[in-house]
């Protein structure tokens, strides 16, 4: 019987939950330079927008001792860039680039208690990806199948250590609702080396571009 209400009430503590989340995915390292087939540098214009990404979450949070908690759960995250310059005849050029990531995450939550309703969290830990699909697409005056650029040549796991900090807030069904601040950064490499004829300039310098992330979600926790 006491091991039966010890039980009960270790799975009472679980909650379940789902989170909505909007963020940027800005590039870095990434270079500028366009090199033609001479090995000359030719500075142009440039510039990498920041295009909203989005991500949906199951979420599974297990309250620890002394206000601390445990949360993981899986989900799926659109990472967004555009990049616009010019190419060596002066033609603008838009790349846009879009990956489809299934995520982890692993994170562990300090809660500060402001009242009986409502508290800050505080939380830190990794998030591990896995790539699902991807779109690229770029707009300019040359057919990109011609010219031999590299496709497909995008990393399937990576990992992102990850900060974030929100207020939860219990409803009267006693539910919690989190508004959230986050940001995180990837410790490999989007794209991967390869040995292509054409593969030079801003192109083979995605190689060396690892994602930063930072945003706001929103969680429902039951």
């Amino acid at each position: 019987m006491c091991y039966g209400t010890i039980l009960s009430n270790a799975q009472q503590n679980i909650r379940i939950g789902i989170g909505f989340e909007i963020f940027h995915t800005p590039l870095k390292n990434v270079a500028n330079e366009i090199i033609d087939n001479n090995g000359q540098i030719h500075s142009r214009q440039f510039s990498q927008n920041k295009p909203l990404g989005y991500g949906l979450n199951f979420l599974v949070n297990k309250p620890l001792p002394n206000s601390f908690s445990i949360e993981t759960g899986i989900g799926v995250s659109n990472y967004r860039n555009q990049f616009v310059f010019t190419d060596l005849e002066n033609y603008p050029i838009h790349y846009n680039l879009s990956l489809y990531y299934i995520k982890i995450p692993l994170m562990f939550s300090f809660q500060s208690s402001w009242s009986k309703k409502s508290s800050i969290n505080i939380a830190a830990g990794i998030q591990a990806r896995f790539l699902l699909n991807w779109t690229e697409l770029y707009k300019e005056q040359v057919n990109l199948p011609d010219i031999g650029l590299p496709r497909d040549q995008f990393h399937f796991f990576n990992l992102s250590p990850q900060l974030a900090i929100g207020y939860n807030y219990k409803l009267k069904n006693n539910n919690i609702i989190r508004l959230e601040s986050f940001a995180g950064l990837d410790l490999l490499k989007m794209k991967k080396s390869g040995d292509y004829l054409y593969e030079f300039g801003f192109y083979k310098n995605l190689t060396t571009a690892a994602y930063n992330n930072y945003g706001l979600a929103i969680k429902y926790l039951f």
